[in-house]
This record gives structure tokens, sequence and C-alpha cells, in this order.
């Protein structure tokens, strides 16, 4: 069946945000009087939603999600750190040409996702995103791609999700799509090795790969 839509996931994936969100995530940890810790310890324990990397500090459930007032203050004085794939634009824009639907599924907070796809002059190509705050599951459940899929009108068998996070993949298989992992080789959130053990229909290390191998015609 043809593809009729395209979800990404934004950090990772569309967005290059690692190092900044490691930093922050570092800084957020000092606030609370933890240790920060290298940027491999924070690949083995990121997870999501965001405040299972908390907890595995130590944090009660409650304290770990009370982390998302340290980001929202502490994250725009970095963003300027932030970019956008270099191959990004081009292949959204090929995608939106070929008709298809574009949409981005992520579990960063809607005001940063906006300003950051306005910054980068790609707001204008997606057709729906999912925020942190547009569902009150996150993933790896299923229910975020699905309300993008249902905004847009498409079905999941006619669907492909690409992400770069074992929960990414998860979400995809649960929601009946195709799932794509990006892969790149600098500075990943999460190792391969972590991600592709979890069955990935592809694994790709760019994004204009997704128009190879039969992904997406």
């Amino acid at each position: 069946m043809a593809i009729k839509a395209c979800i990404f996931d934004g950090s990772g994936v569309l967005i290059d945000d690692v190092k900044v969100i490691f930093q922050v995530s570092n800084k957020i940890l000092e606030e609370l009087k933890i240790n920060p810790v290298t940027f491999q310890a924070f690949q083995s324990r990121t997870k999501i939603p965001f405040w299972e990397y908390y907890k595995s500090f130590g944090l009660t459930e409650e304290q770990a999600k009370a982390t998302d007032t340290h980001f929202r203050k502490i994250y725009p004085t970095f963003s300027n750190g932030v970019s956008l794939y270099p191959e990004a634009k081009n292949v959204i824009h090929r995608l939106k040409s070929n008709g298809v639907k574009i949409g981005m599924v992520t579990h960063l907070p809607r005001f940063v996702v906006l300003n950051h796809l306005i910054n980068f002059g790609i707001r204008g190509y997606f057709d729906v995103i999912t925020a942190f705050e547009d569902s009150d599951e996150h993933k790896p459940s299923a229910k975020p791609l699905l309300v993008a899929l249902s905004k847009i009108g498409v079905d999941p068998e006619s669907a492909v999700f690409v992400g770069d996070m074992v929960e990414d993949i998860l979400t995809g298989k649960r929601a009946g799509v195709k799932t794509v992992a990006v892969i790149r080789n600098d500075n990943p959130y999460q190792l391969k090795e972590d991600v592709i053990v979890h069955n990935p229909d592809f694994v790709i290390s760019n994004l204009s790969e997704i128009f190879d191998n039969g992904i997406i015609g």
C-alpha cells in the first residue's frame, strides 16, 4: 500500500538537539543537587517519558515529573545550540511535493517544537504536530501517534513513523505503522544496538534514505 503520511519524531531525527538536551539535563541535575553525568551515561539512561530518566537517579515519579518546570526555565538559555539536520528540509520538501502528509510526534513541549520549526522555516510543511501537551499518554504508548494520524485522516497501514529511540519503534509497532529507525553516526540519543534489537522495519543513517529500499516511493 502506498504511503500517505510520514510522521517524524523531532529530537535526534529532524532536529539536532542531542547535545543541548544533554547540557540542559545536567543543569537540571545540578539544581537538584545530583552530580552531572557523562554523555555516555546520559545515552545509557535516556528514556521516554522524560521522567523515567530522572527516576533513574532515585527520584520519585512525582519529583521526576516536576523537573519539567526546570526544563522550561533552563532550555531557552541553551536553545541557540539547536540546529536542523542538513538533509531534513530537502527531505520534507520532497515528501510534500509527492503528496505525502507530514507530521511530528514528539515528547518535547509544544512551545519548544513550534519555535524551532518556525525558526528553521519548515513549520508550513507540517499537517499535524502532536507535542507533549497534546496527548494524555506518551511514547512508547501508541496513542500520540494514533492521535496524529486521526487528525490527518490517514490509516496506520498507510503511514510510516521515523524515530531514533527504542520508544519510537515501540510506539510505531503498537500503532500498526511501518517503523524506520534513523541511527546517526554522531551523538545519538541511544546506542544503535539498543534500538535495532526492537526490530524496526527499516534502519537508516540519514533521512534521505527513506526514499530508498522501498520505504517511500
